[in-house]
């Protein structure tokens, strides 16, 4: 496996769009050298047999952004010129050793900077903690964030599972300078282990010492192909990921108390966040005001499923302070009409885009049906309506609703099909009394033995 290439598809839709607040992606760079050896992005490569991409790409990266935006229907153009956040970059960190050689973040932050292009900037470090005086005016307050992955507050653990990134005493230090310039910092618990991350409340006082404004955590997982290419020096930690979610029930509330009790915003994937009552304040932590006047999140799914959370009781809270279900829950069941609704009543703009740039997160999983994708959508097609292939086709890609724990797809188990609604619509119900997570479907009979018992949108 190389140690380090650039990426042969550098601008794109993010690939779990629209479950993020950041439509667009920018990774210049391919395989990341920090080599933290559950990378997935590196795992999949490698599981992918991917041969090495070896031309540098920022001259093509800023040509097509600008090309992007003087398409009307580009949807990558449309949402930089809507001032919506681009990551920069997920699959690789941009800091990277390669950056003293190549400078494409230097370069990349400079365009963003004379364009006004605001940013969330995923990184351990390395090269701006090393040279933080030659970067640190081209990452803007008021325009740009940055988040911080920090699996744990040990060095020597840090070392030992990110060889190639700073040690996390140093990413805390960075924490620091980069607050004391304004710029909001969110750090990353990403992936999490409490082997590696200790104690909650140690972690958080840590974090807020630095200048940190929230927490974000996602537990470890593999896929299988991942979990084959891991090296045997790590094996041990294949048996300590993809843990049933019930299992993290209690290790979360003691998360949830310490950055509450610290000031700190707390986002455990929306996955998890539904399951606690929607307790985060922003999806993935990130405020809105921090990215400047005129500057837009793509926060829709998480707002509707906080619309249906609130009707559940009708405005009530469906949790009380120990995360219990509050008695007289609801489940609420829902097709694409309230969605539709919701996001006219929000604003939401519903431009005719090209919906080829939508495959990429659409088959993020590589199960889709390209063909139905095409003869469905067309070349072009609404913005509403390519949300609503999305939301019709959780099967296929999940990105819509099914990170959403209490969301689940009506199901025929008898005969082992998904119902529509009169309009050809999937129906979901949305179950706050919902506890077992492995689930994903919801009983038509049970629906219609209880049909009265259901709020309905």
């Amino acid at each position: 496996m190389f140690s380090f290439d650039f990426n042969d598809n550098p601008v794109k839709l993010y690939g779990i769009w629209p479950q993020t607040p950041f439509p667009v992606e920018v990774s210049i760079y391919g395989v990341c050298s920090n080599q933290c050896f559950y990378c997935f992005s590196n795992l999949n490569r490698a599981a992918a047999g991917r041969k090495p991409h070896e031309k540098n790409p920022i001259e093509k990266v800023i040509a097509g952004m600008e090309n992007a935006m003087s398409d009307a229907k580009n949807p990558v153009g449309y949402f930089l010129r809507n001032k919506y956040p681009v990551c920069f970059s997920n699959t690789t960190d941009p800091f990277m050793r390669e950056e003293k050689i190549y400078r494409c973040t230097e370069a990349f932050l400079k365009y963003a900077k004379k364009r006004g292009l605001p940013l969330w900037i995923q990184t351990k470090g390395n090269v701006l903690v090393e040279e933080f005086d030659r970067y640190a005016d081209l990452i803007v307050p008021g325009k740009d964030a940055v988040y911080i992955t920090l699996t744990t507050l040990d060095d020597d653990v840090s070392r030992k599972i990110e060889p190639g990134a700073p040690a996390s005493s140093v990413r805390l230090k960075l924490v620091r300078k980069l607050s004391d310039r304004g710029i909001p910092v969110v750090v990353a618990c990403n992936p999490y282990l409490e082997d590696w991350a200790g104690d909650a409340d140690a972690y958080c006082v840590a974090v807020k010492a630095a200048g940190a404004r929230g927490v974000w955590l996602e537990q470890l997982h593999f896929s299988g192909r991942q979990a084959e290419e891991i090296a045997s020096a790590y094996r041990g930690y294949v048996q300590k990921a993809n843990v049933f979610p019930m299992f993290h029930v209690k290790r979360l509330k003691a998360w949830y108390a310490a950055t509450e009790r610290n000031g700190l915003d707390f986002f455990p994937s929306p996955y998890w966040d539904s399951y606690f009552g929607e307790r985060a304040r922003y999806p993935e932590c990130a405020d809105p005001a921090w990215f400047g006047e005129g500057a837009k999140l793509f926060t829709v799914n998480f707002d509707f499923v906080r619309r249906i959370h609130e009707a559940s009781l009708s405005g009530a809270p469906v949790y009380g302070p120990d995360f219990e279900v509050t008695k007289g829950a609801r489940p609420v069941a829902f097709s694409w009409r309230p969605v539709e609704e919701f996001f006219k009543e929000i604003g939401l703009e519903n431009p005719i885009l090209k919906t080829a740039p939508f495959w990429v997160p659409f088959n993020a999983k590589q199960v889709a049906d390209h063909r139905e994708f095409r003869a469905r959508l067309g070349d072009e097609a609404p913005l509403y309506e390519i949300l609503r292939y999305f939301f019709n086709h959780p099967e296929d890609c999940p990105n819509f609703l099914w990170y959403a724990a209490m969301a689940q797809i009506m199901t025929d188990f008898d005969t082992n099909t998904y119902p529509t609604n009169s309009s050809g619509d999937r129906i979901y119900v949305y179950d706050p009394s919902t506890r077992h997570h492995g689930e994903r479907e919801h009983d038509l009979s049970t629906y219609i033995r209880k049909r009265s018992d259901y709020v309905h949108l």
